[in-house]
């Protein structure tokens, strides 16, 4: 399907597991991390706290996780337990939140398993946390097939892809953007400006390379990671940048 971003056995998040009162583990990004949070507007100043499902997903099926009851459910026993005051916040959804995409192929929620899902934004917030979701450098591969257009531009999915079509990130999904092409940076803009509408504050971009299987520059997910950098800047949004998961360090 459109936009399906399933969830690889080995992807690794750049985070440590803690235990807490919620019905999963807590989580905080390892202070070294830091060199891959987005600071855009100070965001990634401190190590993020808070929970994900992938903290879930590692141990449970994810048809059990990745689901709308679930995540009002942590995000309120994190209220309740009192650990905000303690600066946990984020209530992150990894991969497999998404369903589809828009027309202009931008990842929107599953709808079955998220029939209310603004709502359940507007929910966290009212809680006083912070909502993530999780995306893949690249295009998908049905949105170029489709050559579908990109938000606000002239320009189509097949006018931005890598000539010829070259894998988009490191698990093997999608294709990748050649960013040197009118239309690639504002397909990333359209992105990052919709989910900011939403009211998102944190997005995990995983699978970067080199790292994530590619120690080299045969993929080369830099420009994926600035690009997603300067859509959250224009954005005028303060989002935080997680890039996962095994990131070559010769390249950092």
């Amino acid at each position: 399907p459109l936009g399906i971003q399933p969830v690889h056995p080995n992807h690794k998040p750049l985070r440590v597991r803690m235990s807490g009162a919620i019905a999963a583990a807590l989580l905080a990004l390892a202070p070294a991390a830091l060199a891959q949070a987005n600071l855009v507007g100070g965001i990634g100043a401190r190590p993020l706290q808070g929970w994900s499902t992938y903290s879930e997903q590692t141990i449970v099926p994810s048809s059990t996780v990745m689901n709308e009851q679930n995540i009002l459910a942590q995000s309120d026993a994190m209220r309740a337990s009192g650990l905000g005051a303690h600066g946990f916040q984020y209530i992150n959804l990894d991969a497999g939140w998404n369903g589809d995409t828009d027309p202009y192929g931008r990842s929107l929620w599953n709808t079955t398993e998220f029939p209310h899902f603004l709502q359940m934004i507007q929910h966290i917030h009212a809680n006083g946390q912070k909502v993530g979701i999780y995306l893949l450098p690249g295009i998908g591969q049905q949105i170029v097939s489709e050559n579908l257009p990109i938000y606000g531009t002239q320009y189509h999915a097949q006018d931005i892809v890598v000539q010829p079509l070259t894998t988009g990130n490191g698990f093997g999904y999608g294709y990748k953007i050649d960013f040197s092409k009118p239309g690639a940076q504002e397909y990333i803009n359209s992105i990052v400006n919709l989910y900011a509408s939403w009211g998102i504050d944190y997005i995990k971009l995983d699978s970067v390379t080199p790292g994530s299987y590619n120690d080299n520059l045969n993929i080369d997910n830099r420009p994926d990671v600035m690009a997603y950098s300067k859509a959250i800047a224009q954005s005028h949004r303060p989002i935080w940048l997680t890039i996962s998961w095994a990131l070559d360090e010769d390249y950092i």
